[in-house]
């Protein structure tokens, strides 16, 4: 499964503002709501915090991977935010979060979920994708990084 199939323009906001971690993974749950693809939101959103408890998503690099599974969710869902200002997220290395990157998919499905997460994981860990990334000036710009990355 590619990264576009999980992503759609509604789901991408670029110059988002959150005042902290927990209100930007509730920002980035609205904007993965946009799929159509979660008709519990409430339930989608207490399992991305407790998946926050066991140890923080910020991977490094100024990026944020919120990720969880439940059974509400319909298929793989994401959402791309790039911050601004970034936040603080409690990050392994330290350093606040400017991209972040929410991935939501089913309890039964875990092979996709692992294969997306460590694909989504691979292409923000490479700095100058990164660097482009965060000179997107719209949503279809990132579809369109991403599309040409998967390539």
């Amino acid at each position: 499964m590619k990264i576009i199939e999980i992503l759609s323009l509604e789901s991408i906001a670029i110059g988002l503002k959150a005042d902290n971690k927990d209100n930007l993974i509730e920002l980035m749950v609205d904007l993965a709501e946009k799929s159509g693809k979660i008709p519990n939101k409430a339930a989608v959103l207490k399992s991305v915090r407790e998946r926050e408890k066991i140890m923080s998503t910020g991977i490094g690099k100024n990026v944020g991977l919120p990720h969880a599974k439940n059974n509400s969710i319909e298929s793989p869902v994401g959402a791309l935010a790039l911050l601004n200002p970034p936040i603080d997220f409690d990050s392994l290395d330290g350093q606040p979060v400017q991209i972040c990157f929410m991935l939501l998919g089913k309890d039964n499905n875990v092979g996709v979920h692992l294969r997306l997460l460590s694909k989504i994981s691979r292409y923000l860990n490479n700095d100058e994708f990164r660097e482009r990334l965060l000179k997107a000036e719209k949503p279809s710009d990132v579809l369109a990084m991403l599309n040409e990355i998967e390539e």
